[in-house]
């Protein structure tokens, strides 16, 4: 025989049973929703159950309400960080482009300084008005000396152009009168252009010959120099000349009836010597 504890015992889990059954019976949930506002008339243990799940309820919709704004709230503090990062990255651009515009402007301001300090310094340089007349009066007169020290030959000697020329009375060889050229400073007469030949004419008579400083290249006898070492590109050679006429070895140059005239170098005769003036 069972005692009597274990009777009683016995019979609360068949009335815990029941209770559970009844919590899980979806009919019963649904009479006891209904029941909300009249949860006074429910059986005490169906009272006590149905308290518990308001609480659950109650803590959950808490727990919920609470996630909304935890998450509301981080969605609200990312949100203004970004805004604040926003603002100071353009804050940042907005101050390099004034930082680049800035040296832009003094970069030209001191462009046009450094213009202006030139322009100042050249009207600064120039002379006035005064100054100039009395430049060109001292080049003017400079000019004028040069021209009378320009004028002046030495003594016996001849002025056409810019030389100076000397018609010997004494005679000599080809050589000889070269080096007596040079013994005053001059060489034997070139005559290098059209105009030289033209003016030196006035110098000679109808039956004048003078030694001039024209050679045959030792090298190729058809080929004629000047004292100088130049080739001759001007020529006033006369009628069929040069021809070395007999085959007299005529190498030298002289300057005859206006014309030149290929001679003997070894001949003597008078001679013509050229030095420049002495401006």
């Amino acid at each position: 025989m069972k005692s009597r504890s274990q009777e009683e015992e016995q019979n609360v889990e068949m009335e815990d049973e029941v209770v559970d059954d009844e919590v899980t019976d979806p009919t019963w949930q649904s009479g006891l929703q209904s029941k909300d506002s009249s949860s006074d008339h429910l059986p005490p243990p169906c009272e006590e159950i149905y308290k518990v799940i308001q609480i659950i309820k109650t803590e959950t919709s808490s727990e919920k309400r609470m996630d909304g704004k935890s998450d509301g709230a981080v969605q609200s503090c990312f949100g203004r960080k970004r805004s604040l990062v926003f603002r100071i990255t353009l804050l940042a651009i907005i101050f390099l482009i004034s930082i680049i515009l800035l040296i832009i402007v003094c970069a030209f301001n001191s462009s046009i300084a450094k213009q202006l300090k030139t322009r100042n310094d050249q009207a600064s340089q120039k002379p006035g008005v005064e100054e100039l007349d009395n430049l060109k009066t001292k080049v003017a007169d400079l000019s004028e000396s040069i021209g009378k020290m320009c004028t002046m030959c030495p003594v016996g000697w001849r002025t056409i152009g810019s030389s100076c020329y000397y018609l010997s009375e004494e005679t000599r060889t080809w050589d000889e009168a070269r080096d007596e050229c040079y013994k005053v400073n001059s060489f034997l007469a070139m005559i290098k252009d059209r105009n030289e030949s033209d003016s030196l004419n006035t110098l000679f008579g109808r039956s004048s010959d003078y030694w001039i400083g024209l050679r045959r290249d030792a090298r190729d006898l058809h080929i004629w120099k000047w004292i100088d070492g130049t080739e001759v590109t001007f020529t006033n050679w006369g009628v069929n000349e040069p021809n070395n006429y007999l085959n007299s070895d005529e190498r030298c140059g002289e300057i005859t009836s206006r014309a030149w005239n290929d001679k003997n170098c070894d001949i003597e005769q008078r001679y013509l010597c050229e030095k420049n003036r002495l401006c």
